[in-house]
């Protein structure tokens, strides 16, 4: 989304504040900071960052740019405290209850937000329309390798869920409580 620290405290300026469609949102401070108003180059000197290794996933790529990273954050002033991994880092890495409740909420906040839009050229009104949409455009909707399939869309477990608040609030307890 941007290329510097700049373009973030620029776009974070024009998408900030309450959006009456977005339920998160109305409950945030009346007063929308200045965001190009907290830069600041010495703003990490003396900052002690902590790198939970445990998390960090297991990708030469993503590894390699990330440490080139913590060298700027170093260089701007900032004491980087490596590794930081906490008590029980690995019981949440390896816990699936994170996912169960991005799913639940993917798929009632999608269906939500599809059937509040007030115009759709593709005709798309629901999750199930926006899956068979993007099967049936295939070729533009879903480019691989990163994009090949919809399972974030089509889980088992998502497409087992009940969408009430109650038995959403149910399942994901009777889930983290196992």
């Amino acid at each position: 989304m941007c290329r510097s620290v700049t373009d973030a405290a620029l776009l974070l300026n024009f998408i900030s504040g309450p959006d009456p469609r977005d339920e998160a949102t109305l409950h945030q401070p009346g007063i929308v900071p200045d965001y190009m108003k907290a830069l600041d180059k010495n703003a990490l000197k003396g900052t002690r960052l902590g790198v939970p290794r445990t998390f960090i996933r297991d990708m030469k790529t993503i590894e390699e740019r990330f440490n080139k990273s913590l060298d700027v954050f170093r260089a701007l002033g900032a004491e980087i405290v490596d590794p930081a991994d906490f008590p029980d880092a690995e019981e949440l890495r390896t816990s699936k209850a994170e996912e169960l409740v991005f799913d639940v909420d993917l798929k009632v906040d999608i269906n939500k937000y599809i059937s509040e839009l007030v115009d759709v050229p593709t005709g798309v009104k629901t999750l199930a329309d926006l899956i068979e949409f993007n099967k049936t455009h295939a070729d533009l909707e879903l480019p691989p390798p990163f994009y090949a399939d919809q399972s974030q869309y089509v889980s088992p477990k998502l497409m087992q869920c009940a969408f009430t608040e109650d038995i959403q609030i149910h399942q994901i307890g009777s889930y983290t409580s196992r």
